[in-house]
């Protein structure tokens, strides 16, 4: 009864510490000095090939991560993320980045791999924009007044 009991003391000790560390990052996006230097990428260089994610909502992930994502000159996407292989449409009209209806494989993974798959696929629906970062790097954005947080960043694989 006693372990048991210890263990929901843990349980709501780390919920605790989530949740102001989650409030700390919220507070932290909405400085707008902490935007990543970039200028609007074209079509060029969104199909200059394969693009490895190097930060998901502003958490680096590791190249062990394995999530890739390639921009077809057709307007067709796919890549790999983190747990499945994905697919899908894109447009870039006017500044403006779309993505048309999405799909992917449903393989099960480990709970981590599982947790990177659904923050990518989360922050993919925010992204407006596809800029090029001066160190030439690829960053999806969200609307341009939106945390740096929300961003996926990507380097040329």
């Amino acid at each position: 009864m006693m372990i048991k009991r210890n263990r929901y003391i843990v349980y709501a000790c780390l919920m605790l510490a989530t949740g102001t560390l989650l409030m700390l990052g919220a507070c932290a996006g909405h400085r707008g000095s902490q935007a990543v230097p970039a200028s609007p990428a074209d079509s060029a260089v969104l199909t200059a090939g394969e693009w490895q994610m190097t930060s998901l909502a502003g958490t680096h992930v590791s190249a062990d991560a394995g999530v890739t994502l390639v921009f077809d000159e057709d307007g067709r996407l796919y890549g790999y993320s983190g747990c499945n292989n994905y697919f899908g449409t894109w447009q870039l009209k006017d500044g403006a980045l779309t993505f048309g209806p999405m799909g992917s494989t449903k393989r099960a993974c480990e709970e981590k791999a599982m947790r990177t798959e659904y923050e990518y696929f989360r922050t993919m629906t925010g992204v407006t924009r596809a800029l090029r970062g001066h160190d030439g790097s690829l960053v999806l954005a969200p609307a341009a007044d939106a945390p740096v947080q929300e961003s996926l960043v990507f380097i040329r694989k």
